[in-house]
Order: C-alpha cells, then structure tokens, then sequence
C-alpha cells in the first residue's frame, strides 16, 4: 500500500494527520511493511468520533469515552480468542474472564461504569472509535426474544395479513423486507446495555470487528500508534427502531455536499419517496448550517445521519471518503463523477428489491421466526421461509 492510500484525492485527508509522512515513521522505527497499515489506520480513524465529538454535541447523542491501555487491549484480543475457542458460549452468564486477564478486565469494567453512570436511566450502545460489535448474535432466550418481539413489531406495523391488495410478488417482497428489517432492528436492541460487564462482553464476542480491529492497531501501538478509544453513546430507542427508514448516508468532497443516499437500501419506504424534496432540502441545510464550518478540518468524508419524523437531524458518526465505505445506493464505479462533484441528489429506493430478502436473514432464525410468527409464515415451509403465503381465498 502507498502511504494513505485510503484518500481518493488531495485534500481529503483531515488536516490533523498529514503530520505523520512515512519518513516521520520510519524515525519512529515503524517497519517498512507497516507503514502503509499505519497510514491506513491513521485516515479512517481521523474521522472517529474524538475528533468531531467537541465541536458538534448539541447534534449528536450524548457520549462518554474510555480510552485503553495497551495491557487493556491485549487483554481483550487474548480473553476474546478464549471465548471464542468454547463454542457453548450462549449468554454473558456463561462467561467467566481466566485467571490471567481477569484483573486487568475487572478494573477495565469499573471504569465502564463510571462512564455510563450518566446514562444509566436510558443505557449505551458501545462501540470502538473504528467499529461496533454488530456481528454479535447471541444464541440464547433473552436475544430470541427480542429479536421476534421487534420482527412482529414491524410486521403489525406495516404489513397485514391475509390483505387481498396487490400483486402477489410485491406482497410476498414487502413481507420479507419487513422480516428483514424486523431482525435488523431486533439486532440493534440486543446491543442495548446498561452496565460495564455486559459492554465488555459485547466487546469480547465480537470476533469479526472489534477484535479484527484492536488485533490491527495492537501491532502499531509499540511504536506510539494512538491508543484505541471505547465509546459509549446514550441509548435513543426511536433510532433502534426506525434506522431502516430514518437513516442517511451523505458524501462530502473538498467541504462541499454532493450525494446522499439512503442507508438501508434494501427497503422500500413509500413515505420517503413522498418527502424526497423536503428531505433532500433539509439534509443540504444540515450541512451547510452546521457541519460545513465544525468540520472543515475533515474537508472530504462521509457522514451518516437519523432523520426523525418531525424533521430533526442527528449526527450518527463519519466515515471515510473510500470505496470501503459503503455507497448504498451508489456506485463507486459508476457514479464516481456524481460522488466526486455533484450536483447534489438523493437516491431513495422508488421500488421493492426485486430479491426476497428474507433470504438475508441467517436460516436458522429463518426457521424460528417462521415458527413464532405463524399468522404470517403458517404456509411457509422451514426449508422456504422466505415467500409470503399464499392470499386466502374470498
């Protein structure tokens, strides 16, 4: 890898980083086959929520912030490879930290305590200053539980059964997107927590983000590599329970907005195609009303952002300006000018997927949500969950 690769073009790199030149960190003693890891690490965590969280508070959810020792991280990426190793890991109740890190994680929960003290009447959602442990699913009664109580939510709300209205492939596609995302929102609440052991655990289990991301900047922190950040943000349920359809991801080049898509992709919100104008009219305001002058140090990144039913905009976090950030309903391909230059436009999907999207949701939950849901599902065979039954005869 070329030395910040990562940025697309000049200038999309935050002012803040352009410091670190690789004969700066090859002073450092930073190996020669690190230094492109280094670099990429540096830009995409320059738009980490430390770095913007100051200057934009009133827009964005209430955070706290722990920042790891190096003894804290390893502990973590060693007690995390051990849970790991133990496949009847169900629950946090079946965890029991080892003799080795148990010391280090017990002070590190104190001190998660501490900093969720503040939101201890609402709870957190914890995450990494790179990622959140989203991949975790756990396979025990408290998870299935909310996980199909969300998924009847959603269904009761905006699908009814046995409706004689409509085409029958649509149907059967709005029922699997509304499955869909069901399980997405239920996901979202089982990373709702309220005290420092159950956020470690989050931590601890999630093998394929938070440990792939500490592993990474673990071998950069000898060389003085900044420590990794834990961040806890007030728990905001109405966000939970409308991001498929109140969540946006907008694209910003040399400070100037050019796109905005929305996040989910997948799903088909009437209602969104009904207020694009207005939409797109109040995220170009957002932008240039508040981030336009807060973040000019960033200059080129992406931002993701809730937009509530009564029009009120809150900052969920920003991303780097590349092609490992999704593009929703862009591509980084095809619409490479578009991103890059504008003019400004809103992609919403006008359409249900043509793809049954219950076919997203991993089989075996397939099978139990068919079993718990039957109203919905009860001429669904298990092995075929994914298609609407068939409309009751008049």
């Amino acid at each position: 890898l070329s030395f910040m690769s990562a940025s697309p073009l000049d200038g999309g790199v935050p002012s803040f980083l352009q410091g670190s030149s690789p004969e700066t960190l090859k002073e450092k003693g930073v190996p020669e086959h690190m230094i492109g890891i280094w670099g990429q690490q540096e830009y995409r965590l320059g738009f980490g929520i430390t770095t913007w969280y100051d200057r934009l508070q009133q827009f964005t959810f209430p955070s706290s912030f722990v920042t790891l020792a190096e003894d804290e991280v390893m502990a973590i990426i060693d007690e995390g490879n051990r849970i790991h190793n133990n496949t009847d890991t169900h629950s946090y109740d079946d965890i029991i930290l080892s003799d080795t890190n148990r010391n280090v994680l017990e002070s590190l929960i104190v001190k998660f305590d501490d900093a969720m003290a503040r939101f201890k009447s609402k709870g957190c959602f914890v995450k990494l200053n790179s990622r959140s442990p989203k991949d975790v699913i756990l396979n025990n009664g408290d998870s299935k539980a909310i996980i199909i109580s969300s998924i009847k939510e959603c269904l009761s709300l905006h699908y009814n059964v046995g409706r004689d209205d409509g085409d029958d492939h649509v149907q059967a596609r709005l029922l699997g997107q509304y499955a869909l995302d069901g399980f997405l929102t239920g996901l979202s609440r089982t990373l709702h927590v309220h005290d420092g052991r159950s956020a470690l655990m989050l931590l601890l289990l999630s093998r394929g983000r938070i440990h792939d991301d500490l592993q990474v900047v673990s071998r950069l922190l000898e060389y003085g590599f900044d420590r990794p950040v834990v961040v806890f943000r007030e728990w905001d349920d109405d966000v939970a329970s409308n991001s498929s359809a109140c969540e946006f991801r907008c694209f910003v080049v040399n400070n100037r907005i050019t796109a905005a898509s929305q996040y989910d992709y997948l799903s088909f919100h009437p209602d969104l195609v009904k207020r694009r104008k207005q939409i797109g009219d109040d995220i170009v305001h957002f932008f240039d009303s508040v981030l336009c002058n807060a973040l000019r140090s960033h200059t080129t990144y992406i931002f993701d952002l809730y937009y509530g039913s009564d029009r009120t905009i809150k900052l969920i976090e920003l991303n780097s300006f590349e092609s490992w950030t999704g593009a929703c309903l862009f591509s980084w391909n095809l619409d490479n000018h578009l991103l890059l230059h504008g003019p400004f436009e809103l992609r919403l999907r006008t359409v249900p997927a043509d793809e049954d999207l219950m076919d997203m949701i991993p089989k075996a939950w397939r099978d139990t949500i068919v079993e718990e849901l039957p109203d919905y599902f009860e001429n669904n065979s298990k092995d075929d969950p994914g298609h609407t039954p068939k409309k009751e005869e008049n």
